[in-house]
């Protein structure tokens, strides 16, 4: 039998917070910045990826959800989650495709680690 996984794991910046409300329970939507340094020959660049992660306060794995729903810009974060694809159809009549990051896992980070040894 083939298993199939679908894990991310993601350590960056948190740039905007979003609290909903919903009958079902609360959410935070954190848009979160991760950058990765290329190389190339003799010159390098940085590569920013920007991600929408998904906190849900009934999630029994998240006890710390308050602490995630009062961050503030520029907090440190590692998430461990899942990739959501989803497609929807705006009020213009537009259906459109979104991928977001369901979070399992979220911890504050004072000090990031290194993602890489650039030995």
């Amino acid at each position: 039998m083939i298993e199939y996984i679908n894990k991310i794991e993601l350590q960056g910046k948190v740039h905007k917070i979003k609290l909903q409300d919903f009958p079902s329970g609360k959410r935070v939507v954190l848009t979160v910045r991760t950058c990765t340094v290329i190389y190339r020959a003799e010159e390098h660049f940085v590569e920013t990826t920007w991600h929408n992660v998904v906190v849900w306060s009934n999630n029994p794995d998240i006890p710390n959800f308050d602490q995630i729903a009062s961050l503030q810009p520029d907090s440190w974060i590692h998430i461990v989650g899942r990739v959501r694809d989803y497609k929807m159809t705006n009020a213009q009549q537009v259906e459109t495709y979104n991928r977001e990051i369901v979070a399992r896992e979220v911890t504050v980070v004072s000090e990031p680690e290194p993602a890489f040894d650039n030995q």
